[in-house]
């Protein structure tokens, strides 16, 4: 009778299994979500991601391993990764809110066990050396995904997927102001900052849709606003003294 296996000869396969599992729930959520709504509880999706995605998120998710196991013993990825086994039955439903809610969530608490086993000492001493790399690789992720907010922001425009009433609101006011001196809105009605009290955004982005009225500044200024705060939590980290790598990874998370 054969003896039965120790719990560390399968280390390796809960290393694929629960690899396989994360790269599934995450792979969904940047594959089928276009919009998330928290305030609403609302989320914009197709049902499922297609087979070329879903095969992507698994080559992507292979690669990680095979890095992660270069350095780090057999068990160890299936320790960090146990959170996503909650998400199994969640694979084989539609895409909704709370399944994506749920993708997030384990990703969380994945990272959190990745800390509390000390993974990580490696990069905190390495964005120490290198700080003008980290800063440069910080600057290019924050280039790549303002050019990628602009270009969504096109295609939303180009297929009529934009609330006009949010239009009106953060942009006609602004011009408004500049070309008038009118902190109100005219569209539907005329009412005062179109129901939004926020002066100090009318008053210092009046000037940028005063001169260039239209929905590429609009979609330009949105995107840097947006992205770009990342290069700015890194340099208010550092002003508090904030390690390069707790600046860089407060960035990441901004972003």
């Amino acid at each position: 009778m054969a003896a039965p296996r120790s719990p560390s000869s399968l280390a390796p396969l809960w290393d694929v299994v629960l690899t396989v599992l994360a790269s599934l729930s995450l792979g969904r959520v940047f594959c089928t979500v276009f919009q998330l709504d928290g305030t609403f509880f609302k989320l914009a999706a197709v049902d499922q991601p297609t087979r070329s995605q879903t095969l992507i998120a698994l080559a992507a998710g292979g690669a990680a391993l095979w890095l992660f196991r270069r350095r780090f013993p057999a068990g160890m990825a299936s320790r960090v990764a146990a959170p996503f086994a909650l998400t199994f039955p969640l694979i084989f439903l539609p895409t909704g809110f709370w399944t994506v809610v749920a993708a997030i969530a384990a990703l969380g608490w994945s990272v959190y066990r990745a800390v509390r086993a000390g993974i990580g000492g490696g990069a905190v001493r390495l964005c120490g050396r290198y700080r003008k790399t980290t800063v440069a690789l910080l600057a290019l992720i924050a280039l790549l995904l303002i050019a990628q907010g602009i270009y969504a922001s096109h295609l939303a425009f180009r297929t009529l997927y934009l609330a006009g009433t949010d239009w009106m609101t953060y942009l006609e006011v602004p011009y408004n102001f500049f070309t008038r001196g009118s902190f109100y809105s005219d569209y539907p009605f005329p009412l005062f900052s179109a129901g939004h009290f926020m002066p100090g955004y009318i008053v210092l982005l009046s000037p940028l849709f005063g001169l260039l009225p239209g929905f590429t500044a609009a979609a330009a200024a949105g995107a840097v606003l947006l992205w770009g705060g990342g290069l700015l939590f890194y340099w208010l980290g550092r002003r508090l003294k904030m390690s390069v790598f707790a600046a860089a990874a407060g960035a990441l998370v901004w972003m």
